[in-house]
């Protein structure tokens, strides 16, 4: 097994203008962990959302895609949902961390503009931020409204500070790749605003002033899947999230996020997360109050 060390990304943006207002954070859980040794051996770390980690000692390891990733202490991670990961830590640390989604179309270019575990470029008191949110977290009753903008806040100065630092080349591709979903980008909102319900593809195709089989066909070439299987991996992020982040039953997570009964959400879960939704919630599970 290969050794590396996630690189941090380099160069600079030279583009302006992406809209800001499609890119919402929303934080599913905030925390500060203080893990022995072996305390954080996971042989599969649950989906379906990012990642922020900041820890503070040497001996973390994240396992993905056969390579062996020593996290350095002091450094921020941003992780995206994509990356299927294991994990292990040899030493006691303390391990500041931020789960959470990010609501809307852009996604899909931040996925593919920081491709698993990255290293958050660092500028002035920035870690010491990420810090003061543990122990913030670790002070008070979370969540609350302070440590949640907090997180906020630390979250998208991680998504500036590494597009920031992408090169010239790789800024064109991604604005060429914005291009090429523009077209159908109001299906993409309306589908991240209402998975819960009933999502036809006429209406999505009318939503976009296409026909259906050409728009079947654009959305297929600009999002790399048809929109029937955006759909259901759409529904299946969001419904892993709230198998680990809230104390909803299965029966009401599977109403929610637009399944026609428990049976065929269980089935359709399995095949995409590798375990029905019962196993992956007792893997690995942080529950929060609804409504906060």
């Amino acid at each position: 097994m290969q050794n590396r060390t996630a690189r941090p990304a380099s160069s600079r943006l030279e583009a302006s203008g992406v809209p800001l207002d499609h890119v919402d954070v929303r934080v599913l859980h905030v925390g500060r962990d203080v893990l022995g040794a072996g305390g954080w051996d996971h042989s599969q770390l649950a989906g379906g959302h990012w990642r922020l980690y900041h820890n503070d000692s040497p001996g973390a390891t994240l396992f993905m895609a056969g390579e062996a990733i020593a996290l350095e202490p002091g450094a921020i991670y941003i992780i995206p949902p994509s990356s299927r990961m294991a994990s292990r830590n040899e030493n006691p640390f303390v391990q500041v961390f931020v789960h959470f989604d990010v609501v809307c179309a852009l996604p899909i270019l931040l996925e593919e503009a920081i491709l698993g575990p990255t290293v958050v470029p660092e500028i002035g008191g920035y870690s010491e931020a990420v810090v003061e949110l543990g122990l913030r977290v670790e002070q008070s009753h979370y969540p609350n409204i302070g440590v949640e903008c907090m997180a906020k806040a630390i979250v998208y100065q991680a998504f500036a500070q590494c597009l920031n630092a992408l090169s010239t080349d790789r800024v064109r591709s991604l604005w060429m790749r914005l291009d090429s979903l523009r077209p159908v980008m109001p299906a993409l909102l309306h589908i991240e605003q209402h998975f819960g319900g009933e999502i036809r593809n006429p209406f999505l195709a009318e939503l976009c002033r296409m026909s259906e089989d050409h728009f079947i066909r654009r959305f297929r070439e600009a999002v790399g899947v048809p929109p029937v299987q955006y759909v259901l991996k759409r529904r299946v992020a969001v419904a892993a999230q709230r198998l680990l982040f809230t104390a909803d039953t299965i029966d009401e997570i599977a109403e929610a996020t637009g399944f026609t009964d428990r049976f065929y959400f269980s089935r359709m879960f399995a095949r995409e997360m590798g375990r029905p939704p019962a196993a992956y919630r007792s893997g690995l599970r942080t529950q929060r109050p609804d409504g906060l």
